[in-house]
């Protein structure tokens, strides 16, 4: 079986590095934040950020440090 790639919804994500949802849109919008996708579906859309790229922006923001 090939590896799956768990994604992060918004809130799970937000949850995750300890900070508001709202904050996180505004990172995306400014692409200040993780890498953010946007899956689309029938009438609407959700953003989603894949597991390991959260983890590795984390890693890299604490190299700043």
């Amino acid at each position: 079986m090939a590896d799956e790639i768990y994604f992060f919804t918004i809130k799970e994500a937000a949850e995750y590095l300890r900070i508001s949802a709202s904050t996180l849109y505004q990172w995306g919008r400014k692409k200040r934040g993780p890498p953010m996708y946007k899956l689309q579906r029938q009438k609407n859309s959700q953003w989603r950020i894949p597991k390991d790229k959260l983890i590795q922006w984390v890693e890299s923001k604490n190299k700043d440090r």
